[in-house]
Order: structure tokens, then sequence, then C-alpha cells
């Protein structure tokens, strides 16, 4: 794994205009089969994109869905992949509407950061219910607690390994923390910095190693041995108590 000898291929302003290039390629090859593409995400969060880091997430709103179109555009996507970080989410109108329930912290996101490069704005007037982001909250919390401890064992000899596992498990969690603010306040901070503030603030929760992750990504080498595991084994306990706290909130709403 070369994760910290990987170069940032381009910056965000370069990335918005291969997906101006990447646009007028899809709707030339889908026609009126393409319904909207909306960009979400980091990308979004322009302050927090880091193209070493991050994904460039684009989401593609078909009227239907079938090989045919998928074929069509295929090559594309693939070309772009290989310039760009895309991450590419291929839905219908149907399947976004029906899903809120099931990946209410996803589409929560996807709502409150993304962009429309083409066509209808499908994703403003989504209605996404407490009840549904507090479990779904939970569930992902578990989730990364779970992962967390198995990652460490088969990674624990890796010091690179860790450091990403503990970069991508950290955006996880910052994308519950915004969640579980929204169920709690009905606010949510735009930053992540912000959000972390607000969480810690709510919650009675010590928010500081996560802001001690994030700064990893500037790091030019991982840390000293001591100092991951410290920080590895402050994260789970985060995540153990956080989970906890999630749980209860049900009673105080």
């Amino acid at each position: 794994m070369k994760f910290f000898t990987r170069q940032r291929p381009h910056d965000s302003a370069q990335i918005v205009k291969m997906l101006h290039v990447l646009r007028d390629a899809l709707t030339a090859e889908l026609g009126n089969e393409l319904r909207s593409l909306i960009v979400f995400g980091d990308l979004i969060k322009a302050k927090q994109f880091d193209a070493t880091h991050s994904k460039v997430n684009l989401m593609i709103v078909l009227i239907q869905i079938d090989c045919d179109l998928l074929d069509r555009i295929a090559d594309s996507i693939s070309q772009f992949e290989k310039q760009i970080p895309l991450a590419t989410m291929i839905l219908t109108h149907e399947d976004i509407t029906s899903s809120c329930d099931v990946f209410p912290v996803k589409f929560h996101n996807i709502k409150e950061y993304h962009t429309l490069l083409h066509g209808e704005d499908v994703v403003s007037d989504l209605v996404i219910s407490d009840e549904h982001l507090r479990l779904r909250c939970e569930q992902e919390l578990k989730n990364i607690m779970i992962r967390l401890r198995t990652f460490y064992l088969h990674r624990r000899q890796h010091p690179e390994q860790l450091v990403q596992t503990l970069l991508e498990t950290a955006t996880a969690f910052l994308n519950n923390v915004n969640a579980c603010l929204l169920v709690k306040t009905g606010l949510v901070p735009e930053e992540d910095s912000e959000a972390l503030n607000e969480f810690s603030d709510e919650f009675h929760i010590d928010v500081a190693v996560v802001r001690k992750i994030l700064e990893f990504r500037t790091l030019p080498q991982p840390p000293a041995s001591a100092e991951l595991k410290q920080v590895y084994n402050d994260f789970m306990s985060l995540i153990h108590e956080t989970t906890q706290v999630v749980d209860q909130m049900e009673a105080t709403q």
C-alpha cells in the first residue's frame, strides 16, 4: 500500500472541469434516459476535499436501468475512473425514494451536501425519518466498532494500513455525527470541525482523538508505533461510548 507516497492527482477545480466533460459524454450517450447527474460528498464540502484521500461521488439517475444502458456508459465511466477518484452510484428515482428508510444516513448526507450537474434535483426534497436515522446510526457505529477490532488483529504490524483504517472509519464516524446531531438538535454545522464541537457539547463526549486522526492526512509517514496504538485504542473507546449514547437517544426524543 502506497498511502503516504501517493500524489494528489488534481485539485478540486480541475476535477470539476473533468466532471463537466463527463457530464457532456453521459448526456450524449444516454439522451432522454438520463434524469439527473448529482455530485455529492467531500467535493461539495470544498474545504474538506482532498483528492489524495477523498472520492468524487457521482449519482447517475436513470429513467430505467438495464444492461444495454450500462453498456452505453461503461467506457466513459472507466476512462474517468482512471483520471480522477470517481465513485458512481447508478439509481432510478424510485430506488432513491424507496431507500431512505434503509440508508437514511447516506441519503441525509447526500441531501445536505450535493450539487446538480445535470437535469432534475431528485434529492433536496427527500423525507428522512429521525427514528430511521437513529437506528441506522447505531447500526453503522456498531459496525465500525466491530470492524476496528477485527482490522487491528490483521493490520497491527502494518502502520500504514492502520492509518488508512483510522482515516476511513473517522470519515464514517463524521457522517454519523451529522446524523446524530440532526436527530438531537435538528441542525447540522457545515464544517466537520464545527460538527465535532457541537457533538461533543450535546453528547458530552471527548472527540479529540478524531481531530488527531484527521491530522494524519498531512503526515509524511505514519506516527510512531506507540502513538499510533494509543490513538487506535482511544478511537475504539470513543466509538464504543458513542454507540451507548446513541442507543439511549430514543428515550430522550
